[in-house]
């Protein structure tokens, strides 16, 4: 796969399989993992921010159609999950799907204390 015109860093934001936030790295089987035992609740989609900047490097049309294809794919019984402050470490697909089906709440699990990144870069 050529990436061009995307320095590193763009290219591990775009393209791992895991939530980057100031140079920590949590991949998202670890999370998953850690949020095992966690309640599920039901967490209010209609409150999230739709300005929020994604660093989906979201370049071509290929890029377009991948997220569109995991959004149509995303399964909402699968709860996604939220950093103690609310923002969500894994789930977005899950939270634009429930958007655009007209959901108003969406199954999450919540880390009380926020675990230790996976790597830090």
């Amino acid at each position: 796969m050529k990436h061009n015109n995307h320095n590193q860093t763009d290219i591990k934001e775009s393209y791992c399989n895991c939530f980057i936030k100031k140079g920590r790295i949590w991949k998202t089987e670890s999370l998953i993992r850690k949020a095992e035992t966690l309640p599920i609740f039901q967490f209010d989609v209609t409150d999230i921010n739709l300005d929020e900047i994604l660093r989906w490097q979201l370049v071509n049309l290929r890029d377009y159609l991948n997220h569109y294809r995991r959004v149509n794919q995303a399964d909402l019984l699968k709860p996604i999950i939220l950093r103690s402050d609310d923002y969500i470490m894994n789930g977005w697909h899950r939270v634009i799907k429930a958007l655009f089906d007209g959901k108003k709440y969406i199954l999450a699990k919540q880390f009380k204390v926020d675990p230790e990144p996976d790597f830090k870069i």
